[in-house]
């Protein structure tokens, strides 16, 4: 039985970690292209690990099990709020997300946020970010991002990185589309996202439980 728990625990965590390092990967190589020198590929690369770091660390609370797409929203905006609280606005039922879902949807956020911050809402004292979520279907909820108050927006001229993570690799893992777009009062984006249900181990339960009998006995 402790060898079937060993062999399970093991499995899950294999799978997790491939996940991740193939985001990394992806994120590495991305950045890669779309940097313009050594220090701008570290700094690029070390916050997008961090926003892969901060979602992991909700996760790590509930067991890798699951995590609330508020908590995930408030992580990756957090840097943007100190002080400055009311320049996010974010409403939506209690919704959780699966492991792999929830890291897409932070470094969505991550990179929104990232871009705001350098030329949108997020850049001036007036700006506002509005972040809304509503459940589409029991097995689906839809997230908007909306800006408003900041610099008057043009579609930039070529794809940058942030664009391409949010349509390519984050739509990918969500197998979605992503609905972006960049009108002069700000920019909104739209993605949907599975609600799957938790992966549950009876095998560690059984284990906890028989640790409890011996004890008692």
């Amino acid at each position: 039985s402790q060898a079937a728990i060993r062999n399970s625990l093991t499995r899950e965590l294999n799978h997790r970690v491939k996940n991740t390092l193939a985001n990394v990967l992806s994120i590495a190589a991305l950045t890669r292209r779309r940097a313009t020198g050594i220090d701008d590929f570290t700094e690029s690369l070390t916050s997008r690990i961090r926003a892969l770091s901060a979602t992991h660390d909700l996760l790590s609370r509930t067991d890798c099990t699951h995590a609330a797409v508020r908590d995930i929203v408030r992580a990756e905006l957090a840097p943007y709020m100190e002080g400055h609280e009311n320049h996010v606005v974010m409403d939506g039922p209690d919704v959780k997300l699966a492991p792999n879902d929830a890291m897409s949807l932070g470094l969505a956020i991550h990179e929104l946020a990232t871009n705001a911050a350098k030329y949108g809402a997020l850049s001036g004292v007036a700006g506002r970010i509005h972040v809304e979520w509503s459940l589409l279907a029991p097995d689906r909820v839809e997230i908007r991002w909306r800006e408003e108050g900041g610099p008057p927006v043009t579609p930039p001229v070529k794809r940058g990185f942030g664009r391409d993570l949010i349509e390519k690799i984050v739509a990918q893992e969500l197998r979605s589309q992503v609905d972006l777009r960049f009108h002069p009062t700000g920019v909104e984006c739209r993605l949907e996202i599975p609600i799957r249900p938790s992966r549950e181990f009876s095998l560690r339960a059984r284990r906890s439980q028989e640790e409890a009998q011996g004890e008692i006995t």
